[in-house]
């Protein structure tokens, strides 16, 4: 939005891109904001080289709670673009998963997000591989925090130091055995404080993803 990040997100289709729901709701909410926002694809750097796309419509889960200001139950949204992506080896759809998260998969994050807090976006296409963690024990972290993980979130962490940080919402978790979007960044305690990082979990939207795309 006026050549500034703030979300990343994932091309699942032509004119598709799935993002977090708290990376929508500020765009739904703002009309300037949403007649100046654009996507931009087939890059890994932020200032050259990618392909800029209008926005024609956004959606955020019916069961998101707009006023939850960040992470939360039902995070999800999704961004359907004015015009066709052209999809080249620059820039390619990223399939849905087949089946759920488990214990330990091997996953991979790729996002523009600061690294460290109060510190700029980075120009460059940041990436960390991680083993995702279940709920239940995801949060054993946050015990005391009043941090609720719910069901259909899922959890990483790295170590101390390495992690997620600003402007990371939203952009996707692939699961390296199949190479599918099976998380969107929701939150967590921020830039690597050493508590777990949280994902949406994208498997149960899946339904909720087609109803959209078709409708």
């Amino acid at each position: 939005m006026n050549n500034n990040h703030f979300c990343g997100g994932s091309l699942i289709g032509e004119q598709w891109v799935l993002t977090a729901g708290h990376c929508v709701v500020p765009v739904l909410e703002n009309s300037r904001m949403r007649a100046s926002v654009t996507v931009v694809s087939g890059t890994t750097y932020l200032d050259k080289d990618g392909e800029s796309h209008k926005v024609d419509k956004l959606w955020y889960h019916d069961n998101y709670n707009p006023r939850a200001l960040g992470r939360g139950p039902y995070d999800i949204g999704l961004i359907k673009l004015a015009a066709p992506v052209t999809f080249s080896e620059t820039q390619k759809a990223i399939s849905l998963p087949t089946n759920n998260i488990e214990k330990d998969d091997s996953v991979t994050i790729a996002a523009w997000g600061s690294t460290g807090f109060q510190k700029h976006i980075h120009n460059d296409l940041q990436k960390l591989d991680a083993k995702a963690m279940l709920p239940k024990t995801c949060q054993e972290y946050y015990f005391g925090l009043l941090m609720k993980i719910h069901d259909n979130e899922f959890c990483t962490l790295i170590s101390r130091g390495t992690g997620l940080c600003n402007g990371d919402s939203g952009s996707g978790l692939i699961k390296n055995s199949d190479g599918t979007i099976i998380g969107l960044v929701s939150g967590g305690k921020p830039c690597a404080r050493g508590s777990p990082d949280i994902y949406t979990n994208v498997f149960p939207y899946l339904s909720w993803i087609k109803e959209k795309m078709e409708s």
